[in-house]
């Protein structure tokens, strides 16, 4: 009775009969025996000819705690009488009335059902239903719970903040989210706190690894700090969601990125505070100047001064590229500048060129490059030659200089075997969120095909991934040992 008391928590039985199918599919794909099979089906019949009522539970009414009588199951047509799972002669009676009851062992923990995909379950109830629809207005008050696959609870808060994020993204059907925690806590096993997370839709990518295995190759690099994130399912009051990565936002803090300011470039040019700097190329529309927007400190704690501090600090950059004659480095960290480069060249994101999403941050009057962001965008595609984003933001300047470009394949050839055994990676991903896939894309089948493979099957467009992954990075050697 526990399973199906959970399924009406979480509002499962909604009369909508597509998520009975989904439960009735799982309880399959587990191996359920055909007892609780059949009482799959008779309890779902009941919900759906109104002859199951679904109340949310009141843990303020101490009647509804109490565990419900147990009902005569219906018999397994198929199974006669005679053939049960109780012994045939029950045991002697052994213990002395005599003495003191035994008291009975206590509860298990309470399980909550999950879709045994293999993947964590993450519950979010707003307030009254009400849904997310900005992305820039909280939603807050929220109720948030995190359960690991066999259903074991190890995240619950009812103050969560959660609204939409992205900019093109939150325009697609399967939206992405922003959760803001009142308490910074570790909601993925990485060992690092943090109140700021996000929800990854993934909409537009067939494989729903691109970002996932971008960061893989980030982490191999030199770059300080990448987010680290994990595969979920995702239900919002009490509705399924799909397939969605869990990770760290880009936020400065312990544990997470060491900066005094963080700045983004990005076309959209949509912060609160902003500016155009000196120099710097725009390679789509070939015009000089970089936009920029302030994302740390946040604009609570932002004023004039400190967007003063940070176009000085941007304008000495700018200098020491293109005014210095060599002294570039006295001002930028070369060796993230290189590695956040080639990230980029591996896996073929162009957003450079726009840019957009491009992270960059301040220690100590330096620039550093990073962390890399956004790589659903036509990335790891068939490219076998050339170079993609070189003449982007200041790089069209610092390839001019021959110690960068030195640098610059030095670097590769350490880089290079790093990267050898991302095979072996991206399929022990894809096998991880195979089972949920598959329900995924049966939600959200994308008609967008901006990275030519959504008419592929999943299998078909990891191995076109994989591939297109070891090509580039040929076509990257060639085209750096050109240089």
């Amino acid at each position: 009775m526990l399973f199906f008391t959970e399924l009406q928590r979480y509002n499962y039985f909604s009369n909508n009969l597509g998520n009975y199918i989904l439960i009735l599919k799982f309880a399959i794909m587990k191996h359920f025996s055909r007892h609780v099979l059949f009482a799959l089906v008779f309890v779902i019949a009941m919900a759906l000819t109104g002859c199951v009522e679904v109340a949310p539970d009141d843990p303020e009414d101490p009647e509804q705690t109490e565990q419900p009588q147990e009902q005569e199951q219906p018999q397994d047509p198929e199974t006669p009488p005679e053939e049960t799972e109780y012994p045939e002669t029950p045991p002697e009676e052994t213990e002395d009335p005599e003495e003191p009851q035994t008291p009975e062992d206590p509860e298990p923990p309470e399980v909550v059902p999950t879709l045994g995909t293999g993947l964590r379950s993450v519950f979010i109830v707003t307030p009254e239903g009400v849904g997310i629809n900005s992305k820039d207005v909280w939603t807050n008050g929220c109720s948030l719970e995190i359960v690991d696959d066999n259903g074991k609870s190890y995240y619950q808060n009812t103050q969560v903040g959660v609204k939409g994020r992205g900019n093109s993204t939150w325009g697609y059907p399967k939206k992405p989210y922003t959760l803001k925690l009142p308490e910074k806590e570790d909601l993925i096993g990485v060992g690092v706190k943090g109140k700021r997370w996000v929800l990854l839709a993934n909409w537009m990518d067939r494989t729903l690894l691109r970002n996932d295995v971008a960061f893989e190759i980030a982490r191999r690099t030199r770059l300080e700090w990448t987010p680290s994130g994990e595969f979920v399912e995702l239900f919002i009051n009490g509705v399924h969601q799909g397939n969605y990565w869990l990770g760290e936002q880009i936020k400065v803090g312990k544990g997470r990125l060491d900066a005094e300011w963080l700045i983004e470039m990005d076309t959209y040019y949509d912060a609160t505070w902003r500016f155009f700097s000196s120099y710097g190329r725009r390679v789509n529309d070939w015009k000089t100047g970089m936009p920029i927007g302030v994302k740390e400190p946040d604009d609570d704690e932002m004023n004039a001064d400190k967007l003063q501090e940070i176009k000085d600090l941007v304008s000495g950059v700018e200098e020491a590229i293109y005014k210095s004659k060599g002294r570039y480095d006295e001002k930028i960290n070369v060796p993230s500048f290189i590695d956040w480069y080639l990230v980029h060249e591996v896996t073929y994101n162009l957003e450079p060129n726009h840019p957009k999403s491009c992270y960059f941050y301040f220690r100590g009057g330096v620039m550093y490059a990073g962390p890399v962001w956004d790589f659903d965008w036509y990335t790891f595609v068939p490219v076998y030659d050339g170079l993609g984003i070189r003449y982007s933001i200041y790089f069209e300047k610092l390839f001019l200089y021959p110690a960068f470009v030195s640098d610059l394949k030095a670097r590769w050839q350490e880089l290079k075997p790093l990267l050898a055994d991302m095979d072996s990676y991206i399929d022990s991903r894809a096998a991880q969120i195979s089972a949920s896939e598959a329900v995924n894309w049966t939600m959200w089948p994308c008609n967008y095909d901006v990275n030519g493979d959504c008419w592929l099957s999943f299998r078909q467009s990891v191995d076109r991934m994989k591939k297109a992954l070891s090509e580039r990075i040929s076509a990257v050697d060639a085209a750096i040992a050109a240089l």
